[in-house]
């Protein structure tokens, strides 16, 4: 869900309380003004019975009417709508006090209820929308009396003709400058509790991600503990099978024999690393972290892996800025090179010029890069070469990379892989030393 998808969400269930709130306050304002006698001695309400009876179930049949229609409106523009219930409570409020008195009514301070219902609603700017309509409303109500451009319904109760000019002005101000100070405050408020509640949704959002992973890490880790148990069953007959199969082609056997048993050898050996590869991959083994001088490590894999059948003519390249040091698992290390190595040799079909770049970066990272002159990796399968088993090759195992993602992950850093089709792959590794004593602390620690 994008946010402004929780924002509308938010509003909407912001309106259905709104509308249900205004629809019961309608509804018992309505059965006050029935129960009040018409016509009560002294007693304002009861003079102007029949006005008030007609104007409240008016309103109640508004509210009821903007209760039915939420379901509809919800569905398109809320924030007109919510203005619109802005709009007509104002208008309401402007109407009961023109009905109670104009400046001298009891019912001012519904335009301070209407003005905290906006910032409720839209916030700030649904606040300094309500307060300053409510101003404008009230002065020209006030003025019109004031001037006789509008009778006053309670004439004997109420006497627009005696109010003074200074009296109406002050009234005015005063209760202009009132509504904004209730906007500016509610709105603060309104704030407060819009960032309290974003604060709170993304910590949801936060520990349902990681309840989430943590669920699927827990799954996983008991599908690659089950896999690995199968995979050491298949390994121990396996191993049995390929040293019979070597003695067998030692023996005084005919050509196309030898020839069949090379093939099953060459086949077991390719089972059996896979088997490796996967057990490496559902069974990783916590580094134990040393400083190592990277370049020496890197020189050293490739001497190794050069003297394989994979390296038959690449040109290698070793640049080195600066000495850099990084605190990891010298096996694993490697395990990450030599991989690295193989894919380039694979993607080069033996031939072609491998280059790798040291180097550090901002706050003492690590930079490595890894880049051969292959046949690249097409767009479309480029962000899937880390995910396991996913593999192009026709003899490949498609955990080679896996295995280097999970490791570079447990060394605290990150792995990305850069390509043009025809023109190379370029994979970077970043190694985030920034705090080396607490991360050799921490792998003694896991390993203790």
């Amino acid at each position: 869900m994008t946010l402004a998808d929780q924002e509308k969400a938010s509003l909407v269930t912001r309106l259905r309380w709104y509308t249900s709130f205004r629809l019961i306050m309608a509804f018992f304002l309505c059965l006050l003004t029935w129960i009040i006698k018409p016509g009560a001695d002294g007693y304002i309400l009861g003079k102007s019975f029949f006005s008030l009876a007609l104007f409240t179930s008016i309103h109640l049949c508004m509210a009821l009417f903007f209760f039915i229609g939420f379901n509809l409106a919800s569905r398109y523009n809320v924030v007109l709508f919510s203005y619109i219930q802005i709009v007509w409570d104002t208008l309401f409020t402007t109407a009961l006090v023109y009905l109670t008195g104009g400046i001298e009514s009891h019912f001012r301070f519904l335009f301070w209820l209407c003005i905290m219902n906006a910032a409720f609603l839209v916030f700030r700017s649904g606040a300094i929308f309500a307060a300053s309509f409510s101003a404008i409303c009230y002065g020209l109500l006030a003025n019109l009396l004031y001037l006789g451009s509008v009778p006053m319904i309670f004439e004997k109760i109420w006497h627009p003709g005696d109010w003074q000019e200074n009296q109406v002005i002050s009234s005015i101000i005063f209760n202009s400058v009132v509504f904004f100070i209730v906007a500016l405050v509610s709105s603060h408020l309104a704030d407060n509790y819009r960032e309290s509640q974003e604060a709170l949704a993304e910590k949801n959002i936060k520990i349902h991600t990681m309840e989430k992973k943590v669920r699927e890490a827990e799954q996983l880790a008991a599908i690659g503990e089950l896999a690995a148990r199968i995979a050491h069953e298949i390994r121990n007959p396996l191993t049995s099978i390929s040293g019979a199969i070597q003695m067998l082609a030692n023996s005084n056997r005919d050509i196309e024999a030898r020839q069949l048993m090379e093939i099953a050898l060459r086949e077991t050996d390719r089972l059996n690393m896979l088997l490796t590869e996967f057990l490496c991959f559902a069974r990783p083994i916590m580094p134990q972290f040393s400083k190592i001088r990277l370049s020496k490590l890197i020189y050293d894999t490739y001497e190794s892996f050069s003297k394989s059948d994979n390296c038959l003519d690449i040109l290698f390249e070793l640049n080195e800025k600066q000495e850099v040091h990084v605190f990891g698992d010298l096996k694993q290390l490697s395990q990450v090179f030599w991989n690295l190595f193989k894919n380039a040799s694979e993607a080069m079909a033996g031939k072609g010029k491998l280059v790798i770049d040291l180097g550090e970066g901002e706050d003492g990272q690590v930079l490595v890069q890894v880049k051969d002159s292959g046949k690249g990796i097409p767009e479309d399968i480029r962000s899937k070469v880390f995910q396991p088993f996913f593999t192009t090759k026709a003899k490949g195992t498609g955990l080679g990379l896996s295995v280097v993602h999970r490791i570079i992950e447990q060394h605290h850093g990150g792995i990305s892989v850069e390509s043009n089709e025809n023109h190379g792959s370029t994979f970077k590794i970043v190694f985030l030393n920034k705090d080396h004593e607490n991360i050799l602390k921490s792998g003694m620690a896991a390993n203790g």
